[in-house]
């Protein structure tokens, strides 16, 4: 096994241990390797979303969170062809202050 392929497994191994409560871990080459190792819940995604503009004319933007189903998607580990299974709700609620003045520079048009 070569020695880079080895370190990257055990970084995987370590970093998993550490950042996740589900001792399982499933490696995968494509989204789809997780569709079926990972079953699909109902839970809450969170965006920043394009609300509109100001009377001003500067966007403006809101958290707004919704119930989904969530799934799992491949993870890769960085220069690797493999990575491993993570679900969509383990993604963090994304960082809102509304006193910012940059806070819609990662606005998203309405996801669906």
């Amino acid at each position: 096994m070569p020695i880079k392929l080895l370190l990257s497994l055990s970084m995987l191994v370590v970093n998993f241990a550490f950042a996740q409560t589900n001792p399982k871990l499933d490696i995968c080459m494509t989204h789809g390797d997780c569709q079926d190792k990972v079953s699909v819940e109902e839970g809450v995604k969170c965006y920043i979303i394009k609300t509109g503009t100001t009377p001003s004319g500067e966007q403006s933007c809101a958290l707004r969170c919704y119930t989904s189903k969530l799934g799992s998607y491949c993870k890769s580990i960085q220069e690797e062809d493999f990575g491993y299974c993570k679900q969509e709700k383990d993604t963090p609620v994304p960082i809102f202050n509304a006193n910012d003045p940059n806070r819609c520079d990662s606005a998203i048009d309405l996801p669906f």
